[in-house]
């Protein structure tokens, strides 16, 4: 999940939306935490995969509506939402196009907020580990795929008050949970479709050679947000 004190952020900047709607939403993890967050304001969720949609209604999404639509055509009133948030998908969009309608659609006190949790490699021997194993066998991979200037973009497309905040973070989990993780992303999905043998192999022996005495992985994230006002 994403820290709860760097989505304090939002609470910060835009203490009572009236509302929210978090694109891109895939299967509601971070949607679920804004209902929590803001319980008394009306959350949407959307998402161009039915699939992650429907997973998001059944996992519990009670307060929240979720819908199927592309990022860059939004089914809402010009100026009607007070948050706009996106995590760890505008990298899918056509950004230029989505920012235009974040513009179009929030109201003229309202926020972007994007927001990434980052594996920090550059801190961590076992992470830079893991991103080596996904360029190797992950086919077009690279660590770098965040790379552009997201927040130099909303300035060029209009928003006039953009600010960069960061938040580092550890987890500890199992080798077995780190390995779950892993299968869920769709990068080391492709790794085991392209090189499945080998994939497995690489991250059993990263595995194997990075847990402590308790069998557990030090997990090193960086939180990172964007947030941009009209």
């Amino acid at each position: 999940q994403y820290p709860l004190a760097a989505l304090e952020l939002l609470k910060q900047r835009c203490p009572i939306p009236h509302l929210i709607c978090d694109i891109g939403c895939g299967t509601g993890k971070l949607t679920r935490q804004l209902g929590a967050l803001f319980p008394n304001t009306k959350i949407l969720g959307f998402d161009i995969n039915a699939a992650m949609v429907s997973a998001a209604k059944n996992a519990g999404s009670a307060g929240i509506c979720y819908a199927v639509c592309p990022a860059e055509d939004l089914p809402l009133a010009e100026q009607s939402a007070d948050i706009i948030t996106v995590a760890q998908a505008v990298h899918w969009f056509d950004r230029p196009a989505f920012f235009r309608e974040a513009l179009r659609a929030l109201s003229p006190s309202g926020m972007l907020f994007l927001i990434e949790n980052n594996r920090s490699w550059k801190r961590s021997a076992f992470l830079a580990g893991y991103e080596d194993l996904l360029e190797r066998l992950s086919p077009n991979y690279s660590r770098h795929y965040r790379g552009f200037d997201s927040a130099g973009e909303a300035k060029e497309a209009g928003f006039s008050q953009v600010s960069i905040e960061r938040y580092p973070w550890v987890r500890k989990i199992s080798s077995k949970s780190f390995e779950q993780m892993a299968q869920s992303s769709t990068r080391y999905q492709a790794a085991l479709n392209a090189n499945p043998e080998a994939t497995e192999a690489a991250l059993n022996a990263l595995l194997s050679a990075s847990g402590d005495a308790d069998g557990q992985i030090t997990v090193e994230y960086e939180t990172k947000i964007i947030a941009a006002a009209l």
